[in-house]
């Protein structure tokens, strides 16, 4: 997999999918899976964060970008490009952006969908991207939408889905089961805590054992103050001579 930038270069011959590719839906890999058969190197353009940020201020995503790069990846997409949607790509006219795509790679074929479009407040349709491409003379490929009983698969649904919680009509939508990638933290003071815990466990179970060790030693102890023979035998002398041990009070 090669991760290029959309202001670098590259010379591979490409077949290249355009979207944004957010939910990575059914409908995506069917364009995607056009690429990888194409016979030519198959290829992605995509956003490393959401337009829709920048355009609306809505921050939701279905997939952030390095889980959608695995997603191309397991697809067989062998070249990503990627770009920034920043206010300065904002305000990139259609045919200012799609020049640049030519000019700094080998593009052999593209494919996109009937919805597809680009440019300042989507100025450029699918009809438009297409007739720009066949004045290249670059063969290019529109696919129509895939549908679902509710009508197009589309991110839009697949976010709003998300949102609710039902996972089950998500990955009815989707060609791989939903997943996230990320890390999980334990934090330091929880796990002292707990080592701190057994540790009291275990001094409190040898502060058990070594009182009933010291019991045993007392008791032993306590034995050893019974009388003994010389002090029966003086008990006997102090009874023959009419004394009372004081004793048997």
């Amino acid at each position: 997999m090669e991760l290029i930038d959309f202001f670098g270069k590259s010379d591979s011959p490409l077949c290249l999918a355009l979207g944004y590719f957010d939910s990575v839906h059914k409908g995506h890999k069917k364009l995607l899976d056009l690429c990888v058969n194409s016979g030519y190197t198959p290829a992605v353009f995509t956003f490393t964060n959401n337009p829709q940020n920048v355009i609306s201020g809505m921050s939701k995503q279905c997939y952030t970008f390095s889980e959608r790069v695995h997603i191309f990846e397991k697809i067989g997409i062998k070249c990503v490009i990627s770009a920034k949607f920043d206010k300065d790509f904002k305000n990139l006219h259609g045919k200012e952006f799609l020049d640049i795509l030519c000019k700094n790679f080998n593009i052999k074929k593209v494919v996109f969908g009937t919805d597809y479009t680009c440019g300042v407040k989507a100025e450029f349709s699918a009809k438009d991207v297409k007739n720009y491409f066949n004045k290249k003379q670059i063969e290019s490929h529109v696919i129509d939408l895939v549908m679902a009983d509710s009508g197009k698969i589309a991110s839009r649904d697949i976010r709003e889905l998300l949102k609710a919680g039902d996972i089950g009509k998500v990955n009815k939508l989707l060609p791989f089961p939903y997943f996230m990638i990320g890390s999980v933290e334990i934090f330091a003071d929880n796990h002292g805590d707990r080592g701190r815990d057994r540790k009291e466990q275990r001094d409190n179970r040898r502060g058990g054992r070594n009182e009933n060790r010291d019991k045993g030693k007392n008791h032993h102890r306590g034995n050893n103050n019974r009388p003994g023979k010389k002090d029966n035998e003086k008990r006997g002398k102090d009874y023959r001579h009419g004394k009372q041990h004081n004793d048997f009070r």
